[in-house]
């Protein structure tokens, strides 16, 4: 703390004898020691109740890191397995019979197809021949003649 040498405390002893005088420099120096060992003893309590400060609070850093770290990594967890339930898996191998674009089929076309009613071609009518024959049978009016 002070860098006082030998030389310099002896010097220092010195002109307290002289200033003092012998009956009293022996009491003075008791009480600057005491006072010397009083600072030493508060610096080190302080010392010590700022380290278990500290180690407390990394503690509770800690804790609350280790707590985060849980709950962000559940909800990572969480997120994986929805991800997963609701991804849709595709088969390895596709069949060598099935053209690629009725390989390539929505989730929602798939179900689609899957609960229709088996259909049946119709016969001789397609889209074109009703609407030939839906306007062919309404009679114009006076209006539209125009």
């Amino acid at each position: 703390m002070f860098d006082i040498g030998f030389s310099e405390l002896v010097l220092v002893f010195v002109i307290g004898l002289i200033v003092l005088g012998p009956q009293r420099l022996p009491v003075a120096v008791k009480t600057v020691v005491g006072w010397i060992r009083a600072i030493r003893s508060l610096a080190a309590n302080v010392q010590h109740e700022l380290a278990q400060e500290l180690k407390q609070s990394m503690e509770e850093l800690r804790k609350t890191a280790d707590s985060m770290k849980r709950s962000v990594q559940q909800s990572i967890d969480i997120e994986k397995a929805e991800d997963e339930a609701n991804t849709i898996h595709q088969p390895a191998a596709v069949k060598p019979d099935v053209p690629p674009a009725a390989a390539a089929v929505t989730p929602a076309q798939a179900e689609h197809h899957a609960s229709a009613p088996a259909q049946a071609p119709a016969a001789a009518e397609t889209v074109s021949d009703r609407t030939d024959t839906a306007h062919s049978s309404t009679p114009l009016s006076a209006k539209d003649e125009r």
